[in-house]
């Protein structure tokens, strides 16, 4: 069962014991990506989660290493959109030194500054590797069409020239405005016991923060007032098609009805868009539909990549399939499938600590509420038929989507652009 503590600081701990596990997951979750840079800071939350990894006043970089070589587990960290995660998984004999670890990085990270600049070339090459992934720049082009000059348009590595110009001071100014016990969350799950999470918290993180009130980060998305059209041409084998529809912020009654509606769409083997554009026509081995949702927004995105001379038959393909799922609708056998595979996803991915530890804290930092499975799953079978068409229908607006291409120059690549009406 999970259980819950708010410390005087604001500082959230959620505690998540499991049966059967002889492991520990520690994660320190922080309420900052993209979404709260601007495209000054652009990049920030992504280069310092690297910094943090360089150096403390007690630890090198190789000792930060070797700290969790040394009793077999495992360290890593992530930054998305709206939150950055330190976490370590080690045998539950080990849950304290994980959380002097990870408190040591946090507050005592030195930002060296030649490891600064070091850094920012292992950083840049980082940007670049995406920039040779087409379905990664595809992705990215997408949320920038589609959210235009805001946040969560920009990409969660930021530019190389907003690394590049990165001072020590401009990073440590960053870190002590966001970074911050309001905007923080403790997670541990695995074989851990709860009073003494609570007691490791406080030793470790509660009694290190000042008790100054933390600034509001959320960042308020308008609705989307306009349609875009973007592309980038690159030298790769395939093209790249996606489109972005308005969705639904995270973990509303919306949400869950649109999350049926794609895994009916594009969500699994049997879903409409796989079968028509993979199977019947063989014109792609990935499509596929996928909402992202943030705190007060969100999209849905519908992807695909084919070769060059087959854009205009997938886009038209894609449409019509996207219009004929809203017009007709569909059956109770494919909504109950959908219904099924949504909880299905959620349920499966409640079967490993770090998995668990994650949905946890993400849940808590965008909705302020603990996780509870079985709410979610009961709030998802009482969704019917009827609601999930009317999200369908309110979501899937062609007036109201961006599309992107990337790909090869070709004489047909703006046929893309017929997404949008």
């Amino acid at each position: 069962m999970e259980k819950i503590k708010v410390f005087d600081s604001g500082l959230k701990l959620i505690v998540k014991k499991m049966s059967g596990i002889y492991t520990a997951c520690c994660g320190v979750f922080v309420g900052v990506g993209s979404s709260v840079e601007n495209t000054s800071t652009n990049g920030y939350s992504h280069f310092i989660e690297h910094l943090l990894f360089k150096g403390t006043k007690k630890r090198s970089a190789l000792e930060i290493s070797e700290e969790i070589d040394n009793v077999g587990g495992q360290l890593n960290a992530y930054t998305s959109k709206d939150v950055t995660c330190f976490y370590t998984r080690t045998m539950s004999e080990h849950t304290e030194k994980s959380m002097e670890l990870l408190s040591d990085m946090f507050f005592d990270a030195q930002f060296d500054v030649e490891e600064i600049e070091r850094e920012k070339k292992v950083v840049v090459e980082e940007i670049l590797m995406d920039e040779d992934m087409p379905d990664s720049v595809c992705h990215d082009l997408l949320a920038e069409a589609f959210y235009g000059n805001h946040a969560l348009g920009m990409t969660i590595t930021g530019k190389p020239e907003n690394i590049k110009k990165a001072t020590r001071e401009s990073l440590l100014n960053y870190k002590k405005r966001l970074y911050v016990p309001e905007n923080m969350c403790i997670a541990l799950t695995g074989d851990v016991d709860f009073e003494k999470a609570c007691d490791l918290t406080e030793k470790y993180f509660e009694s290190r923060f000042s008790k100054k009130r933390a600034e509001q980060v959320l960042s308020l998305v308008p609705a989307v007032t306009e349609t875009q059209f973007k592309y980038a041409f690159k030298e790769v084998e395939q093209a790249h098609i996606a489109v972005a529809f308005p969705g639904a912020e995270f973990a509303s009654d919306e949400y869950y009805a649109l999350g049926i509606a794609s895994f009916m769409l594009g969500g699994g083997m049997s879903s409409r868009l796989f079968q028509t554009i993979r199977e019947k026509n063989g014109l792609a081995y990935t499509v596929y539909t996928y909402p992202s949702a943030y705190k007060n927004n969100g999209y849905m995105e519908v992807y695909a990549a084919t070769a060059p001379k087959n854009i205009s038959r997938l886009a038209e393909l894609m449409k019509s399939e996207i219009k004929r799922f809203v017009k007709e609708g569909f059956k109770k056998a494919e909504f109950n499938k959908g219904k099924e595979q949504l909880k299905g996803n959620l349920v499966m991915g409640q079967e490993n600590p770090l998995g668990i530890m994650s949905a946890y804290a993400n849940y808590f930092l965008k909705t302020g509420e603990v996780y509870d499975l079985k709410k979610r799953l009961k709030k998802i079978d009482a969704i019917t038929p009827e609601r999930v068409w009317e999200a369908a229908k309110k979501c899937f607006d062609f007036s109201l989507c961006s599309a992107v291409y990337v790909g090869q120059k070709t004489d047909d690549f703006r046929c893309v652009e017929n997404f949008i009406e």
